[in-house]
């Protein structure tokens, strides 16, 4: 729900509260509303905003659950077709050689959209279901002189005005195919619940340039005597979405989208562009819509290369690869490419061919060009369980952009799983962004889970967590990720610095589609500032706001992180069950072999001992708890100790590298340790561990009151005079103080460490009772 208010004259929307939806009605219950753009919520409230009110990109807020179909993919491709027909023309037959040119520019537009929604777990899903989608589309062409534009609704004005709705009882499961690898499955295309649509935004039309407006072709004609060469019109095409979609089953809502986007922009003079960066290029092909003037003809106008190229290519036709359309006046006998060239090339050289002379003033261009481009935007999610923002579905594969090929669908059709889709062991869109942007590793644990192969392969807890260690088996809302509890950072992987990229950030900004760029101060750097906050180690501070204990007393008996001694971390670990991969060789897809083992007390071996690794070192070089500790630097700029009690997930040997986990090569880590096994020990123990407190120090404090005892002063004359001998006690007391010493670290403007300087802070005074 949301809150309008005025700030400076301007007008701000607030998320303000949240409204659960239990059970619906049907598609035409109130809470599915059709959503407005936030700006219009804005401009038309103040204050509370209606309850139903739905905005455009502001997502309900949807659990993670296993089995449940979902909205999976959505697309557009403006497919734009442009050809030049051309005339040349002379005064009469005794001039060699064309004087001026005719021209027809023919055009059209339309746009295909797709949608999909998908049911990506093996099993079938019964229910009584209805799915429902709206799409708002605008498409809008502008010239600068005048702007022509449509709007349509999906299934779109007369098709289906209410929007795409069905209804059906079974929906048949991807139905994995158990014998094929698990990184190359493909999933049934019945799993898949998809549309295509046509939407035309302009048919065949003839471009007039004298008056910058558009004719159907059959009532196109030649333009004559324009006022210099004319060229392809600066066209420029944009096109916006709003979509919403839900699934249903018998009144309970299963999924919801609101989406803004995607949109598009297109310049047609870019798309337009040839294959070679030659003007002219006899030996192989031209750039037929090139603007580049070419130089001026006989009757002193200039032609650009686009046209000369066009005449050159029907001269010589083989040169060029080109199809062909037979010239008017075309003498019966001349019936081929070459022949018809060559006589079409006797109206500039005069003479004869084959017997033939061409006597025509005005003859058509034989060989016409044609080009047809597309915009192709494809917005599907990498894990179907990750599709309710417009990040989440932004991506760049190698369907993306401009595209001259027959089929852009190819590889990202609506029945299909698309480049985007990437668990475990598939990498098609990182792969093909190259390993010089991003991390191109099918197996890298750093940003999915490990052996998490598909939907099916989740394994979420359910009602109350016995520890706060459980949280590591909660989806965190990106793509194939649970909640990260391992060592591993994928930011700290390298910077490039021939690309000028660091590797690591990209990576996780691709992969997570959240490539906004923010401009910081520091030499006006570029950042993925939201993709770095929304990283996997970020997930350690989580830890300082869950707990699973039922009251303060229950954890009286928790170990600090900060413990040094091996007999403590012996007393928290020994009794644990750990979990061991032992697959025999050779280790590959199928199901990996695990056994349970108690974890020993240390002992006397305070190296080699299970324990003694996990504390010190594992016998592979991978630094245990104290060792990792002492080059750790905490949030607060102290080296050497944890502040947190998610720091200690920082430890490999505490996860990543743990000394229980077989990680002696490729096959291993791709195919025999799941994420439950990386996060096995932080799962038991992350609840039996404390975060170090801020000093504190305990002082007693002690005083008397003393008076001279009778007949201690010394009265005799002398240097003793007055001297007190003894002292008799007359009250006496007792406090204790509690003094905490806060440590505050100054930083200069670009947040460098200049100075540390430390305050006390007395907390608690207590005066002691006599007793």
């Amino acid at each position: 729900t949301f809150f309008v208010v005025t700030t400076n004259g301007f007008k701000n929307i607030y998320i303000n509260g949240y409204t659960y939806v239990s059970t619906v009605s049907g598609t035409n219950d109130p809470v599915f509303l059709q959503p407005a753009d936030a700006s219009d919520v804005a401009s038309a409230n103040l204050g509370v905003v209606q309850p139903n009110v739905n905005i455009y990109g502001v997502p309900w807020i949807i659990g993670a659950k296993k089995g449940l179909p979902s909205f999976n993919q959505f697309s557009t491709r403006n497919a734009v077709k442009v050809t030049r027909k051309l005339q040349v023309t002379r005064p009469n037959t005794s001039t060699a050689g064309a004087t001026a040119t005719n021209q027809m520019f023919i055009l059209s537009i339309t746009n295909e959209v797709s949608f999909a929604f998908w049911n990506s777990y093996f099993s079938n899903y019964n229910g009584t279901l209805t799915v429902y989608l709206q799409d708002q589309l605008a498409m809008k062409l502008t010239n600068g002189a005048n702007t022509w534009f449509t709007n349509y609704y999906l299934g779109l004005a007369g098709i289906n005005p209410a929007g795409f709705t069905t209804s059906f009882i079974t929906w048949p499961g991807s139905a994995w195919d158990p014998t094929v690898a698990p990184e190359s499955q493909m999933p049934a295309p019945a799993s898949f619940l998809s549309a295509i649509y046509d939407v035309p935004l302009m048919p065949e039309v003839q471009y007039k340039f004298l008056t910058a407006s558009f004719v159907p072709s059959s009532q196109a004609v030649w333009e004559t005597n324009l006022p210099g060469p004319p060229v392809f019109p600066q066209f420029g095409l944009m096109t916006t979405n709003r979509l919403q979609a839900f699934v249903l089953d018998n009144g309970h809502v299963l999924d919801y989208i609101q989406l803004t986007g995607p949109n598009s922009a297109q310049d047609f003079n870019d798309s337009t562009t040839g294959l070679v960066d030659k003007d002219s290029n006899p030996g192989g092909n031209y750039l037929f819509w090139s603007t580049n003037a070419a130089g001026f003809n006989n009757s002193g106008s200039t032609p650009t290369w686009g046209v000369v190229n066009q005449i050159n290519a029907s001269r010589n036709p083989g040169s060029a690869g080109v199809t062909w359309n037979p010239p008017t006046d075309m003498p019966l006998a001349l019936s081929t490419p070459t022949l018809e060239a060559g006589y079409f090339s006797l109206f500039f050289t005069g003479g004869k061919f084959r017997g033939y002379s061409n006597t025509n003033t005005v003859e058509q261009v034989p060989y016409t060009p044609s080009r047809t481009f597309w915009n192709y935007t494809l917005w599907q999610a990498n894990d179907p369980l990750v599709h309710y923002l417009a990040s989440d579905l932004t991506s760049t594969t190698r369907d993306t952009g401009n595209h001259r090929t027959p089929d852009p669908f190819t590889g990202a059709s609506p029945t299909s799983v698309g480049d985007r889709y990437q668990p475990w062991g598939r990498g098609q869109q990182m792969a093909f962004l190259g390993e010089n942007l991003v991390d191109t590793n099918r197996y890298n644990s750093r940003f999915r889970d490990p052996l998490v192969w598909g939907s099916d392969y989740w394994d979420f807890p359910a009602g109350k967590y016995p520890t706060v260690g459980w949280l590591g088996r909660v989806h965190r809302g990106t793509p194939w990720q649970t909640v990260y509890l391992k060592s591993r950072d994928v930011l700290l992987e390298p910077y490039i610095p021939l690309t000028q990229v660091y590797l690591g950030t990209n990576t996780w900004a691709q992969w997570t589609g959240d490539t906004q760029l923010t401009t910081t101060n520091i030499g006006l750097a570029q950042i993925y500032f939201d993709a770095v906050n929304s990283a996997p180690i970020r997930d350690r501070d989580l830890f300082d706001l869950f707990t699973a204990t039922p009251n303060v007393n229950a954890t009286h008996g928790t170990l600090s992180v900060n413990q040094t001694h091996l007999a403590a971390w012996s007393a928290l670990f020994s009794g644990l069950v750990a979990l061991e991969n032992v697959t025999p060789f050779p280790v590959d897809s199928s199901p990996p072999v695990v056994v349970f083992t108690n974890i020993p007390p240390a002992g006397l071996d305070t190296i080699n001992s299970a324990v003694g690794q996990l504390v010190n070192r594992t016998l592979d070089g991978y630094l245990g708890i104290d060792e990792a500790r002492q080059i750790f630097t905490n949030s607060a700029g102290v080296v050497g100790a944890f502040a947190h009690v998610g720091d200690i997930l920082s430890v490999p040997a505490f996860t990543d590298y743990s000394p229980f986990l077989n990680r002696s090569d490729d096959a291993h880590t791709a195919y025999d340790i799941s994420d439950e096994l990386y996060e096995w020990l932080p799962q038991q123990t992350l609840g039996l561990l404390r975060a170090s407190s801020t000093p504190r120090y305990v002082i007693y404090c002690y005083g008397q009151t003393l008076r001279p005892a009778p007949n201690s002063l010394v009265t005799d004359s002398g240097q003793f005079f007055g001297l007190c001998t003894n002292y008799q006690i007359t009250a006496e007391s007792a406090a204790r103080a509690v003094v905490r010493v806060d440590r505050h670290v100054a930083v200069n403007n670009a947040g460098v460490p200049t100075g540390t300087n430390y305050s006390t802070v007395v907390e608690s005074f207590n005066v002691l009772p006599s007793n």
